[in-house]
């Protein structure tokens, strides 16, 4: 059996159609402005999580570099009983390079495979 369709409520006595209309963009602005401050809402806790870990990769990197630094200010003096101080800071610059371009290596191979 077919249905008839259902009708609309009754327009609210008094009121315009104008009225009616302004008060639906009025709405439909209020909407808006709640939907933006949502995701406004959002993206500042998002962004405030990745700040967080942020920050803590940088102090990681920090006391990495500074375990790096200590590691090979051993080695030099280590090497300085053999070879002297100078030698030792020598070798011991030269072994750290050796390991930075090898770095840099694997990182220009990755991006070149990436493209």
């Amino acid at each position: 059996m077919l249905k008839t369709p259902e009708q609309s409520p009754p327009a609210e006595p008094g009121r315009s159609i104008g009225e009616m209309i302004e008060r639906l963009f009025d709405n439909a602005l209020d909407y808006g402005r709640a939907e933006l401050e949502l995701l406004k809402a959002r993206a500042l806790e998002f962004a405030e999580s990745y700040v967080r870990a942020a920050i803590l990769f940088a102090l990681a990197a920090a006391f990495a570099l500074v375990g790096l630094v200590t590691l090979f200010v051993g080695i030099a003096i280590a090497l300085a009983r053999w070879i002297g101080p100078l030698g030792g800071a020598i070798v011991s610059t030269l072994l750290a390079a050796t390991v930075a371009g090898l770095l840099i290596w694997l990182a220009l191979r990755d991006l070149e495979k990436a493209k």
